[in-house]
C-alpha cells in the first residue's frame, strides 16, 4: 500500500481531495462508478506525492493552520473548490450577508403575511376595517379612571375585540368573529345589587338577529387561562365558553348561560314578551342588575325586559369580586360602557321594588296554601 509508511495525519490529509464531499458538509455525492476509480486513484496518488513530507514535524494545530487557505476557516459550509487542478474538500467559508434576522423582525414579517393572506381579514369589508372611533370623528381622550367608572380591560378580552384609546368602547367590526370583553374594575355593591350599563353603538341585523350576551364573571388566575391563549398571550372566544364561573343573558333573548350550561327563560321571566338583540338601535341603553339573592334583571332603556330568577351559584358571589362581562357577536358590533358602576336610575330602583312586592305576595300565598 502506498500509504503504509505515512503517518495517520498525512494519510487523512492526502485522502481529503480524493474523497470529495465530506460528512457533515450538507451535501451528498454518490460513490464513484467503476470507470471513475482510475481517476480517483490518480488524484489520491498525486495528492500523496504533494503532501508527503509537507506536515513532517508539525503539530495538529500547525497542520490546520497550513490547510486553512485551502479548506477555509469555517469547514462544512460549501461546495468543493478547484485549485491548481486538485479537487479540494467542500469546506469554504459561508457567504457573508449584511442582513441579520432578529426575533422582532421575524414577528413583524409573520404578522404582515398573516394580515395579507388571512381569510378572516379578506372577508371583512374595507369600510368595516375602520373602527368607530377612527376616521373623521375625533378619537376619545386617553384612558382615565374615575370613581365609580368602568373601563374595559385590555388584557381580559378576545383578540378579535378592539378597544378605543380610553378603553370605554369595544368593537369587533374589523374582525370576522366576535369575542368577549371584561371590565377592568370590579362591580361595586348597592343595597339592592350590582348594576352597570352599556350604550349600543352599532347594530347590523342584516345577517344575524342574536349576538349580545351581558352578565358577570369571576376572573380566575391568569395561569389558568393560558390554555385559551395563543403564543403571544392573546385570548380568543366568548366568556360563556372559556370562564368556568359566568352568568350571562341575552344572546337570542331566551337563553342564559350559567356555568357552561344553557337555560331557557320562561314566559314569566319575559315581562315585555319575546325580545332579541336585533330589536336594539343605536343609542339604546342596556342595564343589568344582579341582586344579592341570585337574580339577574335586564333593563332596556330603564324598562325591565328580561328576568333570570335564582341563577345557580350566583347568590354565593355577593361576597366575591365579580366583573362586567360582554359577549359581542352577531348583530351588535360596537358598545360603550357607561360610567354608572352601581349608580342606578330611579326607574330601576322602582322596578326592583315592584318586583320584590310581587315576589313577597307569591311567597305569602304559598305559605297560606295548605300542603
Amino acid at each position: 500500500c502506498i500509504f503504509a509508511e505515512d503517518d495517520v495525519d498525512s494519510y487523512k490529509a492526502a485522502l481529503k481531495p480524493a474523497q470529495g464531499v465530506t460528512r457533515g458538509a450538507g451535501w451528498f455525492t454518490p460513490p464513484p462508478t467503476a470507470g471513475d476509480h482510475r481517476a480517483v486513484g490518480s488524484a489520491a496518488l498525486a495528492a500523496v506525492e504533494a503532501n508527503v513530507g509537507r506536515f513532517a514535524g508539525m503539530t495538529y494545530e500547525e497542520k490546520l493552520d497550513a490547510l486553512e487557505p485551502e479548506i477555509g476557516d469555517k469547514p462544512g459550509t460549501g461546495h468543493a473548490q478547484h485549485r491548481a487542478g486538485v479537487v479540494l474538500s467542500p469546506r469554504r467559508s459561508a457567504p457573508g450577508t449584511d442582513k441579520v434576522a432578529t426575533m422582532d423582525a421575524l414577528k413583524q414579517e409573520v404578522r404582515r403575511k398573516q394580515s395579507s393572506q388571512s381569510p378572516r381579514r379578506q372577508s371583512v369589508k374595507p369600510e368595516d376595517r375602520v373602527l368607530p372611533w377612527k376616521g373623521g370623528a375625533a378619537e376619545p381622550a386617553e384612558r382615565s379612571s374615575t370613581v365609580g367608572g368602568l373601563q374595559f380591560d385590555s388584557k381580559w378580552k378576545a383578540k378579535t375585540v378592539h378597544l378605543s384609546p380610553d378603553h370605554v368602547t369595544a368593537s369587533w367590526r374589523a374582525s370576522k368573529l366576535g369575542g368577549f370583553a371584561l371590565s377592568l374594575e370590579p362591580l361595586r355593591k348597592h343595597v339592592i345589587g350590582r348594576w352597570f350599563e352599556i350604550e349600543i353603538g352599532e347594530v347590523d341585523a342584516s345577517q344575524w338577529t342574536d349576538g349580545l350576551g351581558i352578565g358577570i364573571v369571576r376572573k380566575p388566575e391568569w395561569e389558568a387561562m393560558k390554555v385559551h391563549a395563543d403564543a403571544f398571550g392573546n385570548l380568543d372566544g366568548f366568556a360563556c365558553e372559556i370562564f368556568a364561573e359566568h352568568w350571562l343573558m341575552g344572546y337570542d333573548g331566551v337563553r342564559t348561560k350559567i356555568h357552561g350550561l344553557t337555560r331557557y327563560l320562561t314566559s314569566a321571566e319575559m315581562p315585555m314578551g319575546r325580545w332579541k338583540p336585533a330589536d336594539l338601535r343605536q343609542g339604546d341603553i342596556l342595564g343589568l342588575l344582579v341582586t344579592p339573592d341570585g337574580h339577574m334583571m335586564l333593563f332596556v332603556n330603564q324598562a325591565l325586559t328580561l328576568l333570570a330568577l335564582s341563577c345557580e351559584g350566583l347568590n354565593k358571589m355577593w361576597g366575591e369580586s365579580v366583573f362586567a362581562a360582554l359577549d359581542l357577536d352577531g348583530c351588535i358590533k360596537t358598545v360603550r360602557l357607561l360610567q354608572t358602576n352601581a349608580a342606578m336610575p330611579r326607574m330601576v330602583s322602582k322596578a326592583h321594588a315592584e318586583f320584590r312586592d310581587s315576589e313577597n305576595k307569591v311567597k305569602s300565598a304559598q305559605e297560606r296554601t295548605p300542603v
